[in-house]
């Protein structure tokens, strides 16, 4: 996860999540790719984490929720990754997803201002951009069921990033993007296709 201070700068705070999980008692193992990303979170947050791909870890459990925050949009394989979701997942458990809402006002505005990136498209990192419908139509193609996408701002108390010191001027687009309905975060929940 990254954060950015009041001056723009970034902040790395990998595991964040881990502390407020720990606050309401919620167990978790943690994937991380990176040895180096797992290590700072370790380090910082005493995060469990595991150093291992998703995509090739076949330990035959199962879990009944797979949370996987900015993640999705760097995914190469978007159907193998879900398939890979799915097969992992308890019957009737849930899938989170939350990716760089396209759609966005900080998207829309990204599109015009002369930044080398296209909206949330920014090689060679997010080479994938999601908006409400095609997040919900992958989700559903790869036969999960319920599902239901929701664009939220990015400091949103329950759905949000952890985001804090946030600038005046992010607060007002923050603002502004959660009065016309186009927030930069993009949130899925969809259940497993297992019966």
């Amino acid at each position: 996860m990254r954060l950015h201070d009041d001056a723009g700068n970034r902040l790395y705070v990998n595991g964040a999540y881990a502390a407020a999980y720990k606050k309401v008692d919620v167990a978790y193992p943690a994937i991380e790719i990176d040895a180096d990303v797992a290590k700072h979170a370790r380090d910082n947050t005493g995060a469990d984490i595991e150093v291992a791909n998703f995509m090739t870890i076949d330990d035959g459990k199962t879990y009944d929720v797979i949370f996987a925050s900015q993640v999705f949009e760097h995914i190469a394989t978007p159907y193998e990754f879900l398939q890979k979701a799915a097969a992992s997942l308890t019957p009737g458990g849930i899938l989170h997803l939350d990716v760089p809402n396209h759609e966005s006002l900080t998207s829309q505005i990204r599109k015009y201002v002369g930044k080398r990136d296209y909206g949330f498209i920014q090689p060679p990192h997010h080479m994938y951009a999601y908006t409400p419908h095609s997040l919900a139509h992958v989700l559903k193609m790869n036969d999960f069921n319920n599902v239901t996408t929701k664009q939220y701002r990015n400091d949103n108390a329950v759905w949000g990033q952890l985001v804090y010191r946030s600038s005046l001027k992010t607060k007002m687009l923050y603002t502004m993007a959660g009065l016309i309905g186009r927030g930069s975060l993009l949130t899925a929940i969809a259940q497993s296709p297992k019966n």
